[in-house]
């Protein structure tokens, strides 16, 4: 999700790198103006630290003498360097620096020493527990807040029960930063990759987070909400239920998830059993009250948690014509949940909808519930004008019984790589063939980066006696920074590769690329085989051409710009923001001054997360040319926020994504780089294969 050839900013006003302190939380607005830097000496210190920060030194004496013995800005700057590297060799520094007599030095430590618990491979040690355990009892409630957030990212064994009195602390941001500190409790151990199952939370928490449930504060219900939308539990059915109705739109929406959450729990719990005998009156007459909400964000997830919970022979027929193309996408995933006669023909009328993605649905469901029988459809859709709609065939031949090997063969020799990846997608859910898992090695070779890594996703569950030939002939051809994804894919499919650890330790020892090296250890650590020594210098450039190599370190804005997106559906304008993520910022509006981004579309909407585009290759494996360093900061993820995608660690480039609603398992993981301040309607009209017409700086 990434890479093209940079140029100058033209239009702003450029200056050295300031690095301005992160705010706690999200603002309304940025600082129009950054503070002038005056002094020479200040100038080079601030530049040394922006160096370390751009090369990922793990254990640099500029950073460490700074956060010592700098002034508070050049502190507050080294503290938050450390949190972007995240090696493990600052905690005690960072630890240390929890009790400088600095507030805005105590925070960034404490939100670096957070950052920490987000990387792959880093352990927690003593002093940085023990330093954020202490930052626990202190009676500041903004500090005391960001040791619980520390705390939670941290996620240490046996966490849980240290913040459970801090439910009850006086202040709701304080109990709201709890609540989502429980929740990172079982997600954090998941992506920093220790474990691939979130780790149970004991009784007293899961109790608690349900008592939170009906938390007078709202931004605690909402924390609460959120946490059970992602791990649902059977004690939070009836608060849930209950919050089916909160003032909130987005408590209402995560309250409406973690019911459809809920219902999925393993059945030794008996959730299942509470929602499908006893607990079904429960929730069936809140959710068809819901189903009548102001809100299409909230009736869509509503049909979507009725789907999920079997009450999809609930849903009105009126949903086919609702205003929102999300409720009717949802209604028709429902009707092809049923096998009656009737929701049969509502599918069928619903693939005449004037949506694409209402159609792509109907497309879908129909081949899931027809099987063969919809095979001359198909072979019509097929043939379609839209790349969507020959993509969503190509994708349901899966549904074919016998395999439709002619119709898969056509779709895989489309002219559109998007239709290709898509036939790739069906071929992977096929049973185990040696012809089908041919078919899939035989375009490992493909030019189009969509195409070789869908291939290579396809192969990784599939058993071949070429497989890891193929695989290491993958990863040969494909170097440089356009192919990172493509490399770290390779390595996905050698864990389930027999007698791959050589190749694994090779690509460990040797790949340019910091995020594919890291995810070569963390297999070999998994396999339980030998691991290279880790590298102790700065990584590689992941850029091409002279003009990237730079990073955009000398081409920072001097104030938030505002870029205005025009899109087919209608403007947006974003706020950038130079302070928080000035290399983002200065890409970003480098493109959009070039006219990097006119005429590229929306290739990915996910409903009530996030619509993805500005990739050139349309498909989401496309960047520009080079990689940008993570710039991760204290601002939270909202509605409207604006981030980079990435495919690890460092390897931001050219798309962007917006969410359409609070995402607090994104903050601390990916970089916000703008806010929508206009126009926010329009990103809950976009669909896939909308267009950015225009993109122009404004100011």
């Amino acid at each position: 999700m990434r890479r093209i050839t940079t140029g100058i900013v033209a239009t702003v006003t450029l200056v050295g790198h300031l690095g301005c302190a992160p705010s706690p939380t999200p603002s309304d607005s940025s600082p129009a103006e950054f503070r002038e830097i005056a002094n020479a000496q200040e100038i080079a210190v601030a530049q040394e630290i922006a160096s370390a920060e751009d090369q990922r030194l793990p254990a640099s004496e500029i950073l460490l003498s700074a956060l010592s013995g700098g002034e508070s800005e050049e502190r507050v700057r080294a503290a938050l360097a450390m949190g972007r590297i995240q090696s493990p060799s600052y905690q005690e520094a960072l630890a240390a620096a929890t009790e400088d007599p600095d507030r805005e030095v105590r925070a960034s430590a404490f939100f670096a020493l957070g950052q920490m618990g987000l990387a792959e491979g880093v352990e927690a040690n003593p002093e940085a527990l023990r330093a954020v355990r202490e930052g626990l009892s202190q009676p500041d409630p903004e500090m005391l807040s960001l040791a619980v957030e520390a705390w939670g990212k941290l996620a240490p064994p046996e966490g849980a029960p240290v913040l459970l009195p801090l439910l009850t602390h006086p202040e709701a941001m304080v109990r709201a930063e709890t609540v989502t500190a429980l929740f990172r409790q079982r997600f954090a151990p998941v992506w920093r990759q220790q474990t691939s199952t979130p780790p149970e939370l004991p009784d007293s928490a899961r109790e608690a987070l349900a008592r939170a449930l009906g938390d007078p504060a709202p931004e605690v219900r909402r924390a609460a909400a959120h946490a059970f939308s992602r791990y649902g539990e059977s004690e939070a059915i009836e608060g849930l239920t209950r919050l089916l109705q909160d003032p909130d739109e987005w408590t209402r929406v995560f309250a409406a998830r973690g019911l459809a959450r809920s219902g999925e729990v393993d059945s030794e719990k008996e959730s299942k059993e509470a929602i499908g005998a006893s607990g079904t009156a429960l929730v069936t007459a809140p959710l068809l009250a819901a189903l009548k909400d102001p809100a299409p964000s909230v009736r869509s997830e509503v049909v979507r948690a009725m789907t999920a919970l079997g009450l999809a022979t609930h849903l009105p027929a009126s949903l086919a014509t609702d205003s929102s193309v999300q409720v009717r996408k949802s209604y028709v995933d429902g009707m092809g949940s049923l096998d009656s006669t009737d929701t049969l023909q509502a599918l069928r009328e619903l693939s005449q909808d004037p949506s694409t993605t209402v159609r792509a649905a109907s497309l879908e469901a129909l081949a899931r519930r027809l099987g063969s029988a919809f095979k001359e459809d198909l072979t019509r859709y097929l043939n379609n004008d839209s790349w969507i709609l020959r993509a969503q065939a190509a994708r349901s031949l899966e549904h074919l019984d016998p395999v439709e090997l002619p119709l898969l063969d056509a779709a895989l020799a489309d002219s559109d790589s998007r239709v290709k990846a898509a036939a790739l997608e069906a071929l992977e859910a096929l049973p185990e063939d040696p012809a089908l898992t041919e078919r899939i090695a035989s375009l490992l070779p493909s030019e189009d980066s969509a195409v070789r890594g869908t291939a290579v996703d396809a192969l990784e569950q599939r058993r071949h006696e070429e497989k890891l030939p193929w695989l290491e002939a993958t990863y040969e051809s494909s170097p440089g920074v356009d192919w990172v994804e493509i490399r770290e894919s390779v390595v996905r499919a050698l864990a389930e590769t027999d007698g791959s650890q050589d190749l694994l330790f090779q690509i460990a020892q040797d790949d340019p690329a910091v995020s594919v090296r890291s995810r070569a250890r963390t297999t070999l650590e998994t396999l339980g085989s030998k691991l290279p020594e880790e590298s102790t210098g700065p990584p590689e450039p992941n850029t091409t051409g002279s003009e990237a190599e730079h990073g955009f370190r000398d081409q920072l804005l001097a104030k938030n710009p505002t870029v205005l997106l025009e899109t087919s559906k209608g403007a947006l304008e974003i706020e950038v923001f130079a302070d928080r993520a000035p290399l983002h910022a200065a890409s970003f509006v480098n493109l959009v001054d070039r006219g990097f981004y006119d005429g590229l579309i929306w290739h990915r909407v996910v409903p009530n997360f996030v619509i993805q585009g500005g990739d050139p290759h349309g498909n989401g494996w496309g960047g520009p040319g080079y990689s940008l360093r993570d710039e991760i900061h204290r601002y939270r993820f909202q509605r409207g926020s604006v981030g980079m995608p990435k495919a690890g660690k460092d390897t931001g480039g050219c798309q962007i994504f917006i969410c359409h609603l609070p995402t607090p398992h994104l903050d601390g993981n990916y970089t916000i780089f703008g806010q929508v301040t206009s126009g926010l309607e329009v990103i809950d009209a976009i669909e896939v294969g909308d267009l950015i017409e225009r993109a122009t700086v404004k100011n």
